[in-house]
């Protein structure tokens, strides 16, 4: 499975990125995609619409506050010992600080 945005849209595409991502999503069951236009690109490169699943480019986060509210007590410390991640700030980021999204 591969996840992105199926082409870049936020830089010039070049030729080499055109490839890598056909061979990626030549070698994928199936390919999740941020948006439409995504979806569109890939199909115009080939991708059958069966094997494209639009997601939308955000995340209702009310399910998974509900999911770790419903953690017992001590599972956060727990998880933390077991990582040797005590004492430690810990985030998680997959993207791309970049200049469309405009961010300061």
């Amino acid at each position: 499975m591969l996840w992105g945005h199926g082409k870049n849209f936020t830089a010039k595409n070049s030729r080499i990125d055109g490839a890598v991502e056909d061979w990626l999503r030549n070698r994928s069951t199936h390919v999740f995609v941020y948006t439409q236009s995504g979806k569109t690109h890939l199909l115009e490169r080939g991708a059958r619409p069966s094997e494209v699943t639009v997601m939308q480019n955000s995340t209702d986060t009310r399910r998974l506050k509900e999911l770790v509210a419903a953690l017992p007590p001590g599972t956060e410390a727990t998880i933390r010992h077991d990582l040797d991640l005590e004492g430690s700030e810990v985030a998680l980021f997959i993207g791309a600080f970049d200049e469309p999204k405009k961010l300061p």
